[in-house]
């Protein structure tokens, strides 16, 4: 009996969720183009100081159910930045799960892994260095139509430690605005 009940429970449990996919199966993917700001803010011992690169964006998702999903975003310095007598260029790359409250304006929330990549160079040398963690971050978006919504975003990417002489933090945070298409 107790098995009966508990297969016929399994049962109900994934034909509502067939129904809850098939009926939201018309927006489960989408693409999304961004634009926004990278601020990387270096700290050392007492001392700070930021830089703030252009960043576009482009990103892939997945809606596994209207609440929750998967998502991909990639993001490249515009422009070189001048920093310490050189130039600096960043990009971002992030796999994550996004979940997203229901209604035609919404909050979003994001955790995944990260990966922030910075190439410096100048008349003598080129560095680059790369850092990846844990990432996490927040949103509000609207939704346009049934195929197209805009969202501003905001992440919190990995810190890279540089030590040497002087220790060195560095923490970046992106700021992102854009647009959704549904497929």
């Amino acid at each position: 009996m107790k098995k009966s009940l508990l297969t016929t429970a399994y049962a109900v449990f994934a034909l509502s969720s067939l129904v809850s996919v098939s009926s939201y199966a018309d927006e489960q993917g989408y693409i999304g183009l961004q634009y926004g700001n990278m601020r990387t803010a270096a700290t050392n011992g007492t001392a700070s100081d930021h830089v703030d690169l252009d960043h576009l964006g482009l990103s892939v998702g997945f809606k596994l159910d209207p609440l929750l999903g998967i998502e991909a975003q990639y993001t490249r310095a515009l422009q070189d930045e001048s920093v310490y007598s050189g130039d600096l260029m960043t990009k971002t790359l992030g796999g994550y799960v996004k979940v997203q409250t229901p209604g035609p304006v919404y909050a979003t929330g994001r955790f995944g892994y990260a990966e922030v990549n910075y190439d410096w160079q100048n008349a003598f040398t080129k560095t680059s260095e790369q850092v990846s963690d844990f990432s996490y971050g927040a949103g509000v978006g609207f939704k346009l139509s049934d195929a197209a919504t805009i969202e501003v975003n905001y992440t919190r990417l990995p810190d890279l430690k540089q030590v040497g002489a002087m220790t060195t933090d560095i923490k970046n945070e992106l700021l992102t605005a854009g647009v959704n298409l549904s497929f």
